[in-house]
């Protein structure tokens, strides 16, 4: 009984859909199919960011003239005769097209971007947006710009185009991820940098993803929920966590300092604005470990850019020493002043290398490739105020004569609000330092400094152009207000006034304070406080300034009328978070600073109350309370205090402390911290090329309607969007009629408020209401959906950007009702409101939908003692009517989400609140407002405070000013030194060499001859002071230019040097690593060393590329140029007629050679990458190393040895193969240089027969053991009549079956090389000095020229192709070498008869 065998079961490729067996053939051929798809998309990806074609034209390969042997003949005419010497071809052919070869393409050459669309010159503002007139930006004088006047659309929408990621820099030569191999090795490095994982967790990442590679295993994980699923599913294999509930029952602008630095620069001259920052910061909370980094950025760029991480960010750019506080010396004035000298010392080598271009400046090639006259200097210093006294070298401190780094303030007087401070000034500083050396003791020198309160320093800064450090030292806000004043008040308050309270009510107040906390809104951004009054000894400022935004509102009304003393405390604090928001605006008007002013008053008295008050009070005089009297001043001179802010420098930070914990091994760390910020920088340029390839590739025309910085995108998608509003979280859709309010609600957290509202009703009379806003009518068919959630965009008054609020009406969100206040346009203005409900109607599907909201109206009106009382806080009081009834409105007309807060004790009463953010536009919408136009109780002089526009300074922001602003009280900054040289005395004429070198204006000719005595003038020289005015600045503008020139010069210099450095850095990578592989291989038992060669990346594109390597060697050119790699492929095929009539068609000649011997699939990489010149190179190398020791073993003995034992034609008689014996005649046609080239051995036995050359049969010997190996030329194979070919061979493998120009000639220098006394094969022989590269083009050429002759020359051309193939090549029938002799000799008759009849 035979057992029936099954078929194999197959399945079919899921990527080329190839039918495969299923099992081990399928799970190898998919690793194929996947490595094949991997590579087509790593060649596709950066496929549009260059100038020519990412797929190269394929043009059809033409047949050679040498490969088609008998169309030629029977083409040729059939009269046609051979001459008795070579026949003279013409070198000159009829006109052709030259093609344009273009130069080498680097990597990063991109598409050129479109042209962005123009944008709208006016928009219809959206529904409740604020109407803020026209913005103008004024360009100084130098910059050559005109004046700008745009709407705040705008106004975005370039600033939207200024901030578009910009396309890959032209100029770069490789791969964004240079000199990483791979786009993958760099993603790699940066995550792990990112990540700082230590050296063996990379180690076990690298094994882990060469073990995927290899097949033997496999990551299923898709995401971070797969794989906390997976944890989860794993936490089961031991005893988890639990948890469980225990109840206890307890009883119940442009900033004008800007403009005054270019104004002091020459006209070309553009100023480089630098902000510095150093700090002193500890690395880590255990051992002790500091450092002291120095971050600078480039104030020039906009804000988001300046402030972020990335390109334009802030660097790391020096590191200070940190000296230790010993113990016998710390405290004591020499030792502080000991490592004051050793900061400003250190901060001079920093300096140095701004010093020189400050004063002259540089001329740089900018990224936009335009030259630019550039003048650093140092705008903004931006620390905190103990660093700042180390930047201003003052001796700082609340117990201080002079504390401020900015101004001259007496200590007793930082809590007082002065109209006028005197500001230090540079100059004065010098004064004073150098009135210490007429001083003879220390007393008597610190008594001098004590005027002004400086250090006997030499400040670092002082030495640096147009960098005054104390103009330059900046307020900071961030340790200032939130880790500042802000922490003052609030541990007064909580830590103080609170623990004082007295008697059984104060832990009943405590806990009410934290009941209130933990119930306390939730808003977007507004961090929530569990507790205020414990556990609020915070380390981030954003917890302090929102603890004491929060406090104020939980507090207010928990102190007693007559309590004095808490309830100006809380005034206090109110007049700190009006400065606070203020301060914090991104743009600022001249209506705005002047609030900010009356504010600082106000806050001053307030501050000054509380201490007389409070006789138990801590001192409130000190450096803080002062400091911020200078905001104006910072604002209207670097504009926004983001520009100067602290802030996002110390989150620079975390990075170092990251690198210290995770990467250094404690030991020496600055230099490591250094090296890894280095990196993390390196990755952080890296990224921003991808990024930018990856947006080119993405989107061709980037930039072209972006959308404006700040506006949030819409995803792509979203449903249910009407103009500025979206709703999100849909209910069931059902009809109107059938729709009830606490079913779609629910019971549980039902507002009661909707239990009076008629839905159909209201909607009926709202749409009554409003014939025009829609023609939408209810009918039987309505549907109605509801929704839980809706996006409400805005524009904000203070950015003038597109914000948005996510606001929510649902009964449980975050296991509590969440019903969010919104903001409505009505006609008589905005109205505060309880959003209730939202919902859709249409009246069928697939219809115009129109949204609605159910709204509580919060329209009460408040009684005016209340209001009077309330404002003593400033604070705004809305209820609802009693009772209230929902109203329907159309959800177009909510213009943004605001937040309410209750009033703790009054349940039907709620506070607006007015500092969640500080875009919160909700007090200037609101004249009424008591932040507006109420003074505190008790300060009746206070001037009100209002924002209404009542002129046009109202809309101008300080960055666009209309006008410079007034002069500010500041030292006038020095002026870069001008050249005061060839001055003359008047009485005396100008040398005559002023005129030769143009120096003098054509409007004063040169004297005719010297001027008569005692005259002053010559007299056609009208003024001889004005003369040499002039050509002083003749000469100025020569001696500018030159140093333009030279500067331009360097600055290239600078990046080939740059260039150079990175390709030695990555050749010596490539040779440690060729050392390590060769030693690997060493220690091999069976296998032998291997060289190291260059690689893409990728094997089997290196192999192909091998392969194409040699078969181009071989068949085409021996000496590859690397002017043919990475230009495009040119138009006129390798057979043009006229490819040698000049050096561009012979270039563009050998370019089309070269990519018709490479597969199409391997264009793209010979275009682009520089890696496969590199490969190709590297195996033409190898392959011909290989064949010239086939030559010295033992190929040239057998290939110049006698055809036959009895014949003596390949005799080795002659002494000499490549020179002969006396001086030959020269051949028509050909050069005496090239003469140089027709050697000896060249023709049979080496004697000249001009019509036997390259008859030489060691030629096509040395061609047939190149084909078919050496094998083929023993004496058992050539003299046989009949020979095969067994087993792999070179023809075989590259389909070879004729020879070309390319071979023949080949085989003539292998032979030259082999009668020479070279040892190396190189394109000029070292000892004879035989230019083999030059041959090889003349014999290729020769060749190629006398078959495109035709006629009688391409007929003797046929026979000497014929007569290579016939040898070369194996064949069915195969003349014996008689024959050969026979027909030989025969041919050699009939040629000497032609050459006969010719003459």
């Amino acid at each position: 009984m035979n057992p029936t065998r099954s078929k194999p079961k197959t399945e079919a490729c899921p990527i080329c859909h190839t039918i495969i067996t299923v099992g081990g053939a399928m799970t190898n051929h998919l690793n194929s199919c996947k490595r094949n798809q991997e590579a087509e998309e790593e060649r596709c990806r950066f496929g549009t960011q260059y100038e020519i074609p990412l797929q190269v034209p394929v043009i059809q390969r033409q047949p050679k003239p040498w490969e088609s042997l008998a169309a030629r003949q029977a083409q040729r005419a059939s009269t046609s005769s051979v001459p008795d010497i070579l026949p003279v071809h013409g070198r000159q052919h009829a006109p052709v097209t030259t093609p344009t070869i273009p130069a080498v393409i680097a990597e990063s050459d991109t598409v050129p971007l479109g042209v962005p669309a123009p944008h709208q010159t006016s928009q219809s503002p959206a529904s409740g947006a604020v109407d803020l007139g026209t913005i103008d930006t004024i360009y100084h004088d130098h910059s050559g710009k005109a004046p700008l006047r745009e709407t705040p659309e705008e106004y975005r929408q370039r600033r939207a185009r200024e901030a578009a990621p910009a396309p890959p820099p032209e100029s770069t030569p490789q791969h964004p991820w240079h000199p990483f191999a791979t786009r993958a090795d760099f993603e790699f490095a940066e995550l792990s940098l990112n990540a700082s994982l230590s050296r063996k967790e990379i180690g076990d990442f690298l094994a882990l993803l060469r073990r995927c590679q290899a097949g033997t295993d496999e990551i299923t994980l898709r995401d971070y929920s797969h794989l906390r699923d997976t944890w989860n599913e794993a936490a089961h294999l031991l005893t988890p966590f639990t948890e469980a509930t225990v109840r206890v029952p307890y009883q119940n602008t442009e900033p004008d300092n800007f403009f005054d630095i270019q104004s002091k620069l020459p006209e070309t001259g553009k100023p480089i604005a630098i902000l510095l920052y150093s700090d002193k910061t500890e690395l880590s909370s255990f051992g002790g470990q500091k450092g002291y980094p120095v971050y600078a950025r480039i104030a020039n760029l906009p804000s988001d850019i300046r402030n972020g991480t990335g390109i334009g960010g802030g660097r790391v750019v020096g590191w200070l020493p940190v000296i230790k506080d010993e113990q016998e010396d710390a405290g004591k004035p020499a030792f502080v002043d000991f490592k004051r000298v050793v900061w400003h010392d250190s901060f001079k080598i920093l300096l140095k290398t701004i010093k020189k271009h400050a004063k002259d400046g540089h001329w740089v090639k900018c990224g936009d490739n335009i030259d630019r006259h550039l003048f650093p200097c140092v705008l903004i210093l931006s620390a905190d105020y103990e660093e700042q006294c180390i930047m201003a070298a003052i001796r700082g401190g609340a117990n201080a004569n002079k504390p401020c780094p900015v101004c001259l303030v007496d200590g007793e007087d930082m809590g007082k609000f002065l109209e006028q401070y005197v500001m230090r000034t540079t100059d004065e500083a010098r004064l004073n330092l150098e009135n210490t050396k007429l001083e003879t003791t220390k007393e008597q020198q610190n008594e001098v400094l004590k005027v002004t309160g400086l250090r006997p320093i030499a400040n670092a800064f002082w030495d640096i152009e147009n960098s005054d450090p104390y103009r330059a030292l900046s307020w900071d806000r961030l340790h200032s207000y939130p880790g500042g004043l802000g922490r003052h008040l609030i541990e007064e308050l909580t830590n103080v006034r609170f623990k004082k309270i007295e008697g059984k009510d104060k832990r009943a107040v405590q806990a009410a304070v934290e009941t209130r906390a933990r119930n306390f809104p939730r808003w977007s951004g507004l961090i929530h406080f569990p507790h205020l009054l414990t556990d609020n000894s915070y380390q981030d400022s954003n917890k302090w300034e929102d603890s004491a935004r929060v406090l104020l509102f939980t507090v207010f009304n928990m102190f007693p009328p007559s309590d004095r003393i808490n309830h100006q405390l809380l005034r206090c604090l109110r007049s700190f978070l009006n400065l606070n928001a203020y301060s914090s605006f991104e743009n600022f008007t001249s209506s705005t600073l002047a609030d900010i002013e009356s504010e600082l008053r106000i806050f001053a008295n307030e501050i000054e109350k509380y201490a007389q008050i409070n006789k138990e009070t801590k001192s409130w005089n000190f450096p803080k309370l002062h400091t911020h009297m200078h905001m104006i001043n910072d604002i209207l001179g670097k504009g926004a205090t983001k520009n100067f802010n602290t802030k996002p420098n110390e989150a620079m930070h975390k990075v170092l402390k990251l690198f210290y914990l995770f990467m250094t091994n404690f030991r020496d760390v600055d230099t490591q911290l250094v090296t890894f910020e280095h990196w993390s920088y390196t990755a952080v340029f890296i990224r921003d090329q991808l990024d930018r390839l990856d947006a080119c590739n993405s989107d061709p025309s980037m930039g072209e309607g972006a959308p404006s910085r700040g506006r949030p995108g819409r995803a792509a998608g979203r449903k249910h969007v009407w103009e500025h509003i979206t709703f999100g979280s849909p209910q069931k859709t059902t009809l109107l009629h059938k729709f009830s309010v606490r079913t779609a609600i629910g019971e549980k957290n039902f507002p009661s408020q909707l239990d009076r509202l008629d839905l159909m009703s209201s909607v009926n009379t709202l749409l009554a209401a409003n014939p025009a806003a829609t023609d939408f009518k209810i009918t039987s068919q309505t549907m109605i959906q509801d929704f839980r959630m809706m996006r409400v965009q805005y524009e904000s008054k203070e950015t003038w950007d597109v914000e948005e609020n996510i606001l929510r009406c649902t009964p449980l969100f975050n296991e509590k009702p969440r019903f969010d206040s919104v903001l409505v346009q009505t006609d008589d203005g905005p109205l505060f409101a309880r959003l209730l409900l939202l919902f859709t109607l249409s009246n069928s599907k697939g219809s115009r939908t129109i949204p609605f909201a159910v709204i509580e109206p919060y329209d009460a009106p408040i009684p005016t003692q209340v209001r009077k009382h309330d404002s003593s806080l400033q604070m705004l009081r809305v209820r609802p009517p009693t009772p209230s009834v929902p109203e329907v409105v159309f959800a177009r007309s909510i213009i943004r989400g605001t937040l309410l807060i209750p009033d703790w004790e009054e349940e039907s009463s709620d506070f607006m609140w007015d500092m969640a953010h500080a875009r919160f536009p909700i007090p200037f919408l609101f004249p009424t407002h008591p932040l507006q136009n109420a003074p505190p109780e008790g300060n009746t002089n206070a001037p009100a405070i209002n924002n209404e526009p009542s002129s046009d300074d109202d809309v101008d922001p300080v960055p666009s000013v209309l006008q410079p602003p007034p002069p500010l009280p500041q030292p006038r900054i020095q002026q870069a030194g001008n050249y005061n040289t060839l001055r003359r005395p008047a009485t005396q004429p100008l040398p005559q060499q002023y005129y030769a070198n143009g120096l003098v204006p054509s409007a004063y000719p040169p004297p005719n001859g010297p001027p008569a005595i005692g005259a002053g003038f010559h007299p056609e020289v009208p003024d001889l002071g004005q003369l040499t005015a002039q050509i002083q600045r003749n000469l100025e503008a020569r001696y500018q230019q030159i140093i333009k020139e030279n500067q331009l010069e360097i600055g290239e210099l600078k990046d080939q040097l740059r260039k150079m450095t990175l390709e030695n850095t990555q050749m010596q990578h490539q040779m440690r690593e060729a050392g390590v592989r060769k030693k690997k291989n060493a220690k091999g038992s069976d296998s032998s060393p291997t060289e190291s060669a260059p690689t893409t990346g990728n094997e089997e594109r290196d192999t192909a590329i091998q392969d194409c390597a040699r078969k181009f060697t071989v068949l085409n050119h021996l000496f590859p140029d690397p002017k043919w790699f990475m230009v495009p492929r040119p138009e006129n095929p390798p057979s043009d007629a006229a490819r040698y009539d000049t050096a561009e068609l012979k270039l563009a000649g050998n370019i089309a050679e070269l990519y018709e011997e490479v597969p199409p699939s391997l264009h793209e990489s010979l275009l682009k990458t520089n890696s496969f010149r590199k490969v190709f190179v590297s195996a033409r190398n190898a392959y011909m190393r290989t064949v010239t020791s086939l030559l010295r073993d033992p190929l040239g003995d057998i290939a110049f040895k006698p055809s036959s034992p009895t014949s003596s034609e390949e005799s080795d008689n002659i002494l000499d193969w490549l020179k002969w014996s006396q001086p030959q005649p020269r051949i028509p046609g050909i050069s005496d240089a090239e003469m140089a080239f027709i050697v000896p051995v060249l023709f049979p036995g080496g004697v000249r027969n001009v019509t036997l050359l390259f008859r030489n049969v060691a030629i096509a010997r040395i061609l047939r053991a190149l084909m078919f190996g050496k094998k083929t030329v023993r004496p058992d194979y050539l003299y046989e009549s009949k020979w095969t070919v067994h087993g792999k061979c070179f023809a075989k493998i590259h389909g070879v079956e004729s020879v070309t120009p390319a071979m023949i000639a080949l085989g003539s220098i292998l032979a030259i090389f082999w009668k020479s006394d070279d040892e190396a094969f190189d394109p000029q022989g070292k000892i004879t000095k035989f230019d083999y590269s030059a041959a090889f083009d003349f014999y290729k050429e020769f060749i190629i020229r006398t078959y495109n002759a035709g006629g009688v020359e391409a007929e003797w051309m046929d026979r000497l192709f014929s007569w290579y193939n016939s040898y070369v090549f194996p064949s069915d029938t195969v003349q014996t070498r008689s024959t050969r002799q026979e027909a030989e000799e025969s041919r050699a008759a009939q040629m000497t008869q032609l050459m006969a009849e010719l003459r």
